[in-house]
């Protein structure tokens, strides 16, 4: 692996890792960013068993998952 990509690696999965803890820890802020979405939401809800509808545990699942997805780059 090069220099450049090992560095650039870590820096890029940091925004995601931030995002993903502002997403957990605000999670009401975010919920209503996705709130536009929420009829989308609820119709890919329909066809994906298990997938939230609501977007406050949609929004957690979301930062979650990056979060911890981030930190195994």
């Amino acid at each position: 692996m090069s220099p450049l990509r090992a560095l650039a690696r870590p820096l890029l999965a940091s925004a995601f890792i931030l995002d993903g803890v502002d997403a957990l820890r605000h999670t009401e802020e975010h919920a209503r960013k996705a709130q536009p979405f929420a009829p989308a939401l609820a119709k890919a809800g329909a066809k994906v068993p298990g997938l939230p509808t609501d977007p406050r545990t949609l929004t957690r699942l979301v930062g979650a998952v990056q979060k911890s997805e981030a930190k195994r780059s």
